[in-house]
């Protein structure tokens, strides 16, 4: 099962010394009857990976949420990385990367389609086997609910590339900030490039040695406790 929810919409939750010091995360969908979380601001500008090579699986960001400072909140993550608690909270699930392949339209269900496929540039791992992951390329897109210009029907008709030019599309996306940010979907067509959000709400393509924003994903436990809240921003879900 897999769910974005109501024309995009989602909730908000808040793991109080949990997922990290009292950090907001918000609720990409459910997925497999996990929630999918990503958090509600960045970690900083970072190199999707230094030695400029599009698998994830090898990628020195993944190793960076995964094993390095962020995952054990040392370094210059020691107040925002995440907690012992948050790791026995997190579950280890199989993260698909499939590339965007050259024929792509950028629609969002292509997008979709590709992510879950097999096509990566030669060499590269189509799946990976972790805890902490980035927003697809398409989590981007159907997180849109649209506006009175363009409808989110009409959004999903759109290439994303082309969001640039229907203010309604990426305004109305509430995983849209303004700023630059890394997906973790690669194009298949090339060894080094990987999809982005641009500061102008557009999908494109750049080189995985350049630092843009990077917002952390993950899946929560099935087991996981709810303890309060209604899900709105001013009255998260804490989980504990």
């Amino acid at each position: 099962m897999e769910d974005w929810g109501t024309n995009g919409i989602t909730y908000e939750c808040v793991q109080t010394g949990v997922l990290g010091q009292s950090q907001l995360w918000r609720i990409i969908g459910i997925f497999d009857g996990k929630l999918k979380l990503i958090k509600n601001t960045g970690i900083g500008y970072i190199d999707w990976d230094t030695n400029n090579v599009n698998d994830w699986s090898t990628a020195s960001l993944q190793q960076l949420l995964n094993s390095g400072d962020y995952y054990n909140a040392t370094g210059s993550y020691a107040s925002s990385g995440l907690t012992t608690e948050a790791k026995q909270m997190i579950d280890t699930v199989t993260w698909n990367l499939g590339g965007i392949s050259e024929s792509n339209d950028l629609l969002v269900q292509s997008v979709y389609n590709d992510e879950r496929g097999i096509n990566v540039y030669e060499g590269h791992a189509t799946e990976w086997t972790g805890q902490v992951g980035l927003m697809y390329a398409s989590d981007y897109g159907f997180a849109t609910s649209g506006g009175s210009t363009t409808g989110r029907s009409s959004c999903l008709a759109k290439e994303l590339y082309n969001w640039d030019s229907a203010e309604d599309c990426y305004t109305n996306n509430w995983l849209y900030n303004g700023d630059y940010l890394w997906t973790l979907t690669p194009d298949a067509g090339y060894s080094y490039r990987v999809a982005y959000v641009g500061s102008g709400g557009y999908v494109n393509y750049d080189s995985a040695n350049i630092g843009y924003g990077v917002r952390p994903s993950l899946n929560l436990k099935s087991d996981t406790v709810f303890v309060s809240g209604t899900g709105t921003k001013e009255d998260p879900y804490v989980i504990g």
